[in-house]
């Protein structure tokens, strides 16, 4: 297992709809998809195909970044056309979210976001969504394998 230095986290902005366009998302927002799929496309998740689409989706997502979070949306939005009627248009037609994997080098502390990013997520009305995983090595750091082989050994010889 690799032990992470600093937390990390990566961001994707995402857009799902029975009819959603692709193209649509692009020329409003003023960026290329990462990835994108058409209602009824055939997709992969990975080098596993999957069968048709049953809906369209369109994501840009951001590399791994031991940045701020906060910092990290901050720079996304700010590379978006920042016409928040063009951002109602889009969350009407089609659901709209922000999706944050975060990586934990470490247990027991967070992050902060500020009143401005709230502010910036409830202009564009999308909700945020965090999956946080401990990437911490408790075996490693504290010797729970090394304890549990003991601890073993002192059974088996009792």
């Amino acid at each position: 297992m690799r032990i992470l230095e600093e937390d990390e986290f990566n961001v994707s902005l995402n857009f799902v709809g029975n009819d959603l366009e692709p193209e649509e998302i692009t020329r409003i927002l003023g960026r290329k998809p990462t990835s994108f799929v058409r209602k009824g496309m055939k997709h992969t998740i990975g080098k596993r195909e999957l069968g048709p689409a049953t809906y369209g989706s369109w994501s840009l997502e951001t590399e791994s970044s031991t940045k701020e979070i906060e910092e990290t949306l901050i720079q996304m939005f700010s590379q978006l056309n920042g016409d928040l009627t063009a951002w109602e248009h889009l969350t009407k037609k089609y659901k709209g979210d922000l999706f944050c994997g975060v990586y934990l080098a470490w247990f027991g502390h967070g992050f902060t976001m500020t009143p401005r990013l709230h502010r910036m997520l409830a202009d564009r009305n999308l909700e945020i969504t965090f999956d946080i995983y401990p990437e911490f090595d408790f075996e490693d750091a504290y010797g729970i394998a090394e304890n549990k082989n003991a601890n073993q050994t002192e059974l088996d010889n009792a």
